[in-house]
């Protein structure tokens, strides 16, 4: 997708209220490949290493 400079950019973030999204998981079990890359994607902060140890308890936190 390329950037169209002549559409105006309009700030909207006042129409929108705030909204917390929570992603749960159960513990011990398998999780695929696309469910990694997508908590990465949601949670940047959060690379496998880091779901595992959440998942083992081991985190060092479990919010974002």
């Amino acid at each position: 997708m390329r950037d169209d400079p002549t559409l105006p950019l309009t700030f909207a973030a006042h129409l929108f209220a705030a909204s917390t999204t929570r992603l749960a998981l159960r513990r011990g079990v398998y999780l695929r490949g696309f469910v990694y890359e997508f908590i990465t994607l949601f949670a940047p902060q959060f690379d496998r290493s880091a779901i595992d140890a959440a998942l083992q308890g081991k985190a060092e936190s479990y919010e974002l």
